[in-house]
C-alpha cells in the first residue's frame, strides 16, 4: 500500500502517539510505503525543529531519519488547487502522482461545536 502523509500525522506520531505513531511505525517496518516530495520532507523537518524547539526537549531531528530513509521520495509533476490553504496541495499533488492509495490527514475537531458554545 502507498500512502502521503500529512505533516499533523507525522508530528501526532512522532511526539504523542496513538494511532499516528502506528502508521508511522508500519512504515519503518516496511509493511506501508509512505510517498513523499523533497518539499514535503522539508516541511516535516521544519515543523518537527518547531516542536522541539518549542517543548525544548531532548529530542533532535534525528528522529526523521529513519522514516525519510524508508519514504519513497518522487518528484511531484501535477498541479493542484483545492485546499484552504495551499500549502496543503502538495500532499495531493503527491498523492495522486504517486499513485497513493490514500492521504492520511488528522483532523482536529473543535471544542467549539454547537451546542458547546460559551458566550
Amino acid at each position: 500500500m502507498r500512502i502521503v502523509v500529512d505533516t499533523n500525522v507525522l508530528i501526532s506520531g512522532v511526539f504523542f502517539g496513538g494511532f499516528p505513531r502506528k502508521i508511522l511505525s508500519s512504515i519503518v517496518s516496511g509493511k506501508i510505503t509512505a510517498c513523499a516530495t523533497s518539499e514535503i520532507v522539508n516541511e516535516y523537518e521544519e515543523i518537527v525543529q518547531e516542536m522541539i524547539d518549542r517543548k525544548q526537549g531532548h529530542i533532535n531531528r534525528t528522529i526523521l531519519i529513519p522514516l525519510i530513509k524508508t519514504m519513497e521520495i518522487i518528484e511531484s509533476s501535477s498541479h493542484i488547487e483545492i485546499c484552504r490553504d495551499p500549502d496543503d496541495d502538495k500532499f495531493l499533488e503527491c498523492a495522486k502522482d504517486s499513485h497513493a492509495l490514500c492521504y492520511f490527514v488528522y483532523l482536529i475537531i473543535s471544542s467549539n461545536v454547537q451546542g458547546n458554545r460559551h458566550h
